[in-house]
């Protein structure tokens, strides 16, 4: 990230409808700000053949305040696109969070449908009836959390599919 020597304050004031709104922010804010928006973008558009364009003109305003803050090592404006763009330093930084949310995320998240999986598995149709919405919940979370406990001790070394891919 930047290093600052002082803390200065950026003044964004921009026209919504008929209102106005004020925030302040610090460099390094800004430069949060600027990571969040990048963050929240890929989130958003990262997945689609067509995105969508109010979130990424939102981005483009958050990132044109750059030029006047002299953040051009963290976005860079491009004369002939006529975009804002993240350096590749700043997208590399920025990056890296999205992948250790993306990693946390997939083994927490395959921990769970396996676990409601699981769930269906071991008890009956009869027994979950009976059961209380908070014993449900109770059950699984105990599976998954098997589950979470394996994928951090031996990541995929222990799973297994028993369908082959492989072409002999």
């Amino acid at each position: 990230m930047h290093s600052y020597k002082s803390i200065k304050e950026l003044l964004i004031t921009e026209k919504m409808s008929t209102d106005t709104i004020k925030i302040e922010l610090t460099l390094e804010e800004y430069e949060k700000l600027a990571q969040l928006s990048y963050i929240g973008n890929w989130v958003v558009n990262s997945h689609r053949f067509e995105p969508m364009e109010d979130y990424e003109e939102l981005v483009q305003k958050v990132y044109s305040y750059s030029q006047q803050l002299q953040l051009e090592d963290i976005i860079e404006y491009d004369e002939e696109l006529e975009k804002f763009f993240p350096t590749e330093d700043f997208e590399t930084e920025t990056k890296e969070l999205i992948q250790d949310y993306d990693s946390y995320t997939l083994w927490e998240e395959l921990a769970y449908i396996l676990a409601e999986r699981d769930f269906f598995r071991t008890f009956s149709n009869e027994q979950i009836e009976q059961m209380k919405p908070e014993e449900i919940f109770y059950e699984q979370d105990n599976i998954a959390h098997s589950y979470i406990n394996e994928f951090y001790e031996n990541g995929i070394e222990n799973v297994l599919v028993l369908k082959s891919f492989l072409k002999n």
